[in-house]
């Protein structure tokens, strides 16, 4: 951690920067108030106005108003950026150092922020807006290691594009990484963004959110993608494999992300103002690094065979891992994490105008009087009755939908959009309905199961913690379903046009007695 005389030392800043920060902190505030805030800053307007007519978010007609242009990009881009930009300029304006040394550092900073937009776009959960804005503070790290200590730091870039952190600790006491941690929370910047840094680096990995962990995920990933953009060659470690695996990509995404984003670099570039004097050659830079990578590869596949059987090994043991961490070993359906992430996206989509059509739907399923079954049968039995009802779900389950086992013998569904309170209660009774046909056959005994159903549609959903509600109402209602006599469902429907919640009827249905069995 930085002294206290290092923090003070930092670039300040001003008071409509502080504004902007303070306002994208209160989760509440709208695109009015922030436009009142960039408003009273002429450079950032017109940066946002640039932004907006950019190719990542252009439409076919110019967007000439800073009005216009905050509503195209949307809440969340405006809020993330707007914080990007301010606290980029205030950290750049006060670096008195070698011009062609503070280009190259604003240029790798700026690859890393859109290499991390792009990684985030292809991953599980697109967080791309705080993605970029991540990657834009974890350049501006380097930054303030020379600001703090032009010579010492500056002569450690003259032997190196990325100074190990053990050098930048010799030479600062920290390293690029801690400081920027240490200065955003200085500067008072919504903690989740150093938490982000924590994570990209190793820290605290148990014990973040899982919107923390994913952007810090994407972030590391980002670092490879970055490295390669500037020629520098970047071993993929263990943990790089993680954070791959976490996000739902493989090792070739860093290629492919590194080999797409020459227009976007120059782009954002334009509309940062930054001046890149002779733009790279991307495609040279990349073979450059490729090369080194392969030159690397080959010394210690000939130094050792014994050591490239035992990475093979780990590959194998990795993948397996991987699948492992998002797949139900019991039922092969997704887990519950992979279905935390499935969820978090719809919503996502939702908040950021993405999906603007009909509700989101979820679904909590539990099998009926399943701890009888097990009682009466063994757990063998009750394993197999899991397994066919993983597989009829699934089956039933349309493009676009996800059916993951929860726990236990609970499953869960979500349906991205579902047009009416009629949709849901047909959803909801094509699950129970398709279980109640299911004959499982144990050892030559046929045994049949039910299902009750807990379901909520809503389309009132404006921010991230809406998923735990969902979930919650949705189990309430699964609740009710089996305290009225199970094998029915149970549904409601959040319109956004009244105060009470619209619920059809439940569908109520007779249990027949528990387990039903008969000789094949």
């Amino acid at each position: 951690m930085p002294s206290v005389e290092k923090l003070a030392s930092l670039p300040a800043i001003p008071a409509t920067a502080l504004r902007i920060v303070n306002l994208c902190d209160q989760p509440g505030v709208g695109l009015a108030e922030l436009g009142e805030a960039i408003a009273l800053d002429p450079v950032l307007s017109a940066r946002m106005l640039r932004l907006a007519n950019s190719a990542a978010f252009k439409r076919s007609v110019e967007i000439t108003s800073v009005d216009r242009a905050l509503m195209q990009l949307g809440l969340q881009t405006v809020k993330l950026t707007a914080l990007g930009f301010v606290i980029s300029e205030a950290v750049t304006s006060n670096l008195d150092i070698d011009n062609a040394l503070l280009q190259r550092l604003q240029h790798e900073g700026l690859v890393e922020a859109v290499a991390a937009r792009e990684v985030a776009h292809r991953s599980v959960r697109n967080t791309s807006s705080e993605a970029f804005l991540a990657g834009l503070f974890d350049g501006l790290g380097r930054q303030l290691c020379l600001f703090l200590e032009p010579e010492g730091y500056g002569a450690l870039l003259s032997d190196s594009n990325w100074p190990s952190p053990e050098a930048e600790r010799n030479c600062l006491g920290t390293d690029n990484v801690g400081l920027m941690i240490a200065a955003l929370e200085y500067w008072g910047v919504p903690s989740f963004y150093a938490d982000v840094l924590r994570f990209s680096i190793g820290e605290d990995t148990h014990t973040m959110e899982p919107p923390v962990a994913h952007v810090g995920a994407v972030l590391r990933v980002a670092r490879l993608a970055g490295k390669l953009l500037v020629g520098t060659a970047a071993e993929t470690t263990d943990a790089d494999l993680e954070a791959l695996a976490a996000i739902g990509l493989d090792e070739s995404a860093i290629d492919e992300v590194a080999e797409g984003l020459s227009a976007q670099i120059a782009d954002m570039a334009e509309v940062l103002e930054m001046s890149i004097k002779t733009p790279p050659d991307y495609s040279a830079l990349l073979e450059q690094a490729r090369n080194q990578v392969l030159a690397t590869s080959l010394e210690l596949a000939q130094a050792s065979a014994l050591q490239a059987s035992q990475i093979d090994e780990l590959s194998i043991e990795r993948e397996q891992l991987r699948m492992e961490a998002h797949t139900d070993r019991l039922t092969g359906l997704p887990n519950r994490a992979s279905f935390e992430g499935f969820l978090d996206s719809a919503i996502n989509d939702r908040i950021t105008g993405r999906v603007k059509t009909g509700a989101l739907g979820i679904a909590m399923i539990d099998v009926d009087k399943f701890k009888s079954l097990n009682d009466t049968h063994g757990h063998q039995a009750g394993d197999r009755v899991l397994e066919v009802i993983g597989e009829r779900l699934l089956d039933i389950t349309r493009q676009g939908e996800m059916i993951a086992r929860y726990g236990g013998e609970e499953f869960v569904f979500v349906a991205p959009v579902v047009t009416d309170a009629d949709g849901l209660m047909q959803a909801a009774e094509r699950i129970r309905r398709n279980v109640a046909d299911l004959e499982v056959d144990v050892a030559g005994l046929i045994l049949r199961v039910t299902v009750s159903v807990g379901a909520i549609g809503s389309s009132k959903i404006t921010a991230p913690e809406a998923s735990r509600a969902l979930v919650q109402a949705a189990d309430r209602l699964l609740y009710q379903a089996k305290h009225h006599g199970r094998n029915q469902s149970r549904t409601e429907w959040l319109s956004p046009h009244t105060n009470e919640p619209a619920a059809p009827p439940p569908v109520e249905h007779a249990d027949a007695p528990y387990p039903s069995e008969k000789r094949a």
